[in-house]
């Protein structure tokens, strides 16, 4: 977990969330320790020692679980989220600002040398997610309420239509565990639900006050029940999906 508070750190929970500590590891780099400030922790899913922290100019990895840490750029671009291939944990996304260049790239050497890809998205990436069945297919968002989708690992993509406004943020997207075609997306004008891949979307937010969904996440064992949590108004919860 990255904060952004009178702490600026990194935190780690090793029983489940009840206690939290600092990790203040061996760390190899140009400050003192480490400074995230709170943008989304990405992990190889077939690797999981390895973890990527996007902060501002410089951004963390981990290549053993969190024991050491060092520091990295991103070239041509401010990094706000990256994602890992679930399939190779060398090709590594990181999205964000590229100023009048790409404000995508993707490293197949675990980070290092990116290349730009990502022609058709605008800034600023804060959101990206890379299908875990079909690899070569992710999902990229900006808090501008606009969703993109690739099916070229991230060369090209393509708008894809949300009910929410142009203005409206787009806080958290997830896949519903085992069905990558099944995506789950929290925004300021509530949850929504596409069961083809992005290509439609249905509200799906009954009973929760449909307002400012920062965020969901899905039982792996059973998808019909999930959690939805809303600013100012709690956490909701379904057993009917």
């Amino acid at each position: 977990m990255g904060t952004h508070n009178k702490i600026t750190a990194l935190w780690r929970s090793r029983d489940r969330g009840a206690t939290w500590n600092v990790v203040t590891d061996s760390y190899a780099g140009q400050m003192s320790t480490l400074h995230p400030v709170g943008y989304r922790i990405a992990f190889a899913p077939s690797r999981p020692s390895d973890i990527w922290v996007p902060s501002t100019n410089l951004h963390y990895r981990s290549r053993d679980g969190g024991k050491s840490w060092s520091d990295f750029r991103v070239e041509g671009q401010d990094a706000y989220a990256m994602a890992v291939d679930p399939q190779n944990p060398d090709i590594v996304y990181a999205g964000g600002h590229g100023g009048r260049k790409a404000h995508l790239s993707r490293s197949a050497a675990g980070g290092e040398s990116g290349k730009p890809v990502g022609a058709g998205l605008e800034p600023a990436i804060y959101l990206l997610l890379v299908d875990p069945v079909h690899s070569a297919t992710d999902y990229a968002a900006s808090r501008s309420g606009k969703l993109w989708k690739s099916v070229a690992r991230g060369a090209t993509s393509a708008a894809l239509a949300v009910a929410i406004g142009a203005t409206d943020d787009i806080y958290n997207l997830r896949f519903e565990p085992g069905k990558s075609e099944i995506l789950w997306l929290a925004s300021e004008k509530g949850l929504f639900r596409s069961a083809d891949g992005g290509m439609s979307w249905q509200r799906s937010d009954r009973d929760s006050g449909r307002y400012l969904i920062q965020a969901v996440a899905l039982d792996p064992a059973d998808a019909r029940t999930l959690l939805a949590a809303s600013a100012g108004g709690g956490v909701y919860r379904s057993e009917d999906g």
